[in-house]
């Protein structure tokens, strides 16, 4: 538990520190607005000019209590599968390895949000995330009493995590079209293990035993990310991408066979995505 806290700790950390500076250097690297060149001295804009003549205007905007509806999709790499032994009582058992740990596929999401703070350096928003990661898939060899790799294995895992969220959108007071966006969500994900088959490697002279069906398994997941918002994509419609990081949990399998002493699991699922998202 705490190697996963440090983890986690490390990623959003790593992404905090990253906006700061992308918003710093995005600030100081875009040029003046020309009408900041021009010097007009007729009395009318002497009189604009002068602090005493300025209407004393707050920064902070009416807050909006409408919701904010956000539409997901981008793609994702994740690894869900892991070498394990599983022991077997009055034998020694068999070593399940991994041949293609690393599985990528689509992911869909949908949001609703509220504004929390509104003002002229930030945005502050609050909601509800859910998505659906398309399903991954795990493959490798069996070798049957650590001997004899007589048979292969194969088995697929899909999430769907929701999360109660955070963004933040760090203003851009140069150029307001570009604005840096930092996202934050803890939740349940809702694991599913299926598809568990085996195959022969011998000609069928070795018989595929399937002695593990898949389960639904609630895990604790957290996401974090950074990306850009473009504010006036179809017409006036913002659109934001960039990185996220989602933790997915671990799952396992149920066994047919009471002789089995420990299940197939799959390993911590962690998955690195490329989020678009409309804003609406």
């Amino acid at each position: 538990m705490m190697s996963f806290v440090h983890k986690i700790g490390r990623k959003i950390i790593l992404l905090l520190v990253c906006g700061i500076s992308i918003s710093t250097n995005l600030a100081s690297a875009l040029p003046q607005p020309k009408g900041h060149l021009s010097i007009d001295s007729s009395p009318q804009s002497m009189a604009n000019n002068n602090p005493l003549s300025r209407q004393d205007k707050s920064p902070i905007k009416p807050r909006s209590f409408l919701p904010i509806v956000s539409i997901h999709g981008g793609g994702f790499i994740a690894s869900p599968g892991r070498a394990q032994d599983i022991y077997i009582v009055d034998l020694i058992g068999d070593h399940y390895s991994v041949n293609k740990k690393n599985s990528s596929n689509a992911l869909f999401g949908l949001g609703v949000s509220f504004t929390g703070i509104d003002n002229s350096r930030f945005d502050l928003t609050y909601g509800v995330n859910a998505f659906y990661f398309g399903r991954t898939t795990v493959s490798g060899a069996i070798t049957q009493e650590q001997l004899f790799t007589n048979l292969a294995y194969s088995y697929s895992v899909t999430n769907i995590p929701i999360y109660a969220s955070v963004k933040g959108i760090m203003k851009n007071s140069r150029n307001d079209n570009f604005n840096l966006t930092l996202d934050i969500g803890f939740g349940p994900n809702f694991m599913s293990t299926n598809n568990f088959n085996e195959q022969s490697l011998d000609g069928g002279i070795t018989i595929p035993n399937n002695i593990f069906v898949g389960r639904e398994i609630t895990n604790f997941s957290a996401m974090a990310g950074i990306g850009i918002r473009i504010s006036d994509v179809f017409n006036l419609i913002p659109i934001e991408c960039g990185y996220r990081f989602f933790y997915l949990g671990k799952g396992n399998f149920n066994s047919f066979n009471n002789q089995i002493i420990n299940t197939l699991n799959t390993s911590d699922n962690y998955a690195n995505a490329l989020i678009c998202t409309l804003v609406i």
